[in-house]
């Protein structure tokens, strides 16, 4: 049996999820996702999933945000899954949004260059292509999953393909990911690429309370 690592880009695969909720009226529960159970359904006959590898970051600005993020990540490690997190940065930044008002931080060129607060998430796919790279230098996996829609993978994946031709690599594409420069390298390459539907998501999901290994995780009421 070919051994299976699941690579997850945790924030592409939410915001997939809040965009298809926003979308079609879904349920925010799909973030109370069992990532194992959700790489096994596209595994093939020759296949077995030895680990998924989940990669985030904790969005310390918004208290309940963390918090409901810290629940899921503690019943993913309850559940084997190995989780590495990077960080955000904080950013101030000007506003580029056409402006013909004038205000006490005036505007610049016909734009309104109100300056703003934001975060940018730093690391993530850093961790996530160094730790496939790593995984099957050591010739921990035969097969790669990556769950993410973000076209920025492409070199790291490129360069598996380079230094391990024997590693079959597979992309699973988030509901409503459009990364058409990833796609079309899974093709040329003959990576296998499919994508995940709202069906696999219901599949996928843990019991709205689920005990496990001695501790009792419960979804968080805005996700229900």
């Amino acid at each position: 049996m070919r051994r299976v690592i699941t690579f997850v880009d945790g924030f592409n695969l939410y915001h997939s999820i809040n965009t298809l909720v926003a979308r079609n009226g879904s349920s925010s529960c799909y973030k109370w996702l069992n990532l194992t159970n959700l790489s096994t359904q596209f595994l093939n006959k020759t296949e077995d999933l030895k680990e998924v590898h989940y990669f985030s970051a904790y969005a310390k600005w918004d208290q309940g945000k963390m918090d409901r993020h810290k629940v899921y990540i503690n019943l993913l490690k309850a559940t084997g899954v190995k989780v590495i997190l990077g960080s955000f940065l904080k950013k101030t930044k000007r506003s580029r949004v056409p402006c013909q008002a004038t205000c006490s931080q005036g505007k610049k060129n016909g734009l309104c260059n109100k300056s703003f607060v934001t975060y940018e998430e730093k690391l993530t796919d850093v961790n996530i292509a160094i730790d496939m790279l790593k995984a099957c230098i050591n010739d921990e996996c035969d097969s790669v999953f990556l769950i993410s829609g973000d076209n920025d993978f492409v070199p790291a994946l490129q360069a598996i393909k380079t230094l391990k031709p024997a590693v079959e690599i597979s992309v699973l594409f988030p509901p409503g990911a459009r990364a058409k420069h990833l796609e079309k390298v899974c093709v040329g390459n003959k990576f296998r690429h499919m994508r995940i539907k709202e069906q696999h998501l219901k599949k996928a999901l843990f019991p709205k309370v689920f005990s496990v290994a001695g501790s009792t995780f419960s979804c968080p009421s805005s996700w229900v």
